[in-house]
């Protein structure tokens, strides 16, 4: 969660574990983490899959339907770097496919809004 709070792209983002109570304007979720798989491949390595799933919203007053979706997934694609490179869930990623789930925008009384949703299936590899 620290190191997506620090992607200086989203600093204007509320980056949270659950759905915010409060209606924020742009909102990045950490949700669950999954973890799929865990085998050795060396006898001092060993490889863990699993996904961490991500819900993400914009609202931008004035804003199209496309700038807003736009921008929901531009924060996916630096929330995907930042996992990426991130050593402590699970060792050194070796590979890692961002899997969306959905991309909706809907009309508000002051521009649109965006939800993103989806998850980072990542493979590490961890010394042990």
């Amino acid at each position: 969660m620290a190191r997506i709070k620090a992607i200086p792209e989203i600093a204007n983002y509320h980056v949270t574990w659950s759905i915010p109570k409060q209606t924020e304007k742009k909102w990045v979720m950490v949700g669950k983490v999954d973890w799929m798989s865990s085998a050795w491949k060396t006898n001092r390595q060993v490889e863990t899959d699993y996904s961490v799933h991500f819900v993400i919203t914009v609202d931008i007053p004035a804003a199209t339907a496309e700038d807003v979706e736009t921008a929901a997934l531009e924060v996916a694609e630096h929330c995907r770097k930042a996992v990426e490179s991130e050593p402590s869930l699970g060792g050194v990623v070796i590979s890692s496919v961002m899997a969306p789930e959905r991309l909706v925008s809907w009309p508000t009384p002051e521009g649109f809004e965006a939800q993103w949703e989806g998850a980072f299936e990542i493979k590490a590899r961890e010394n042990r």
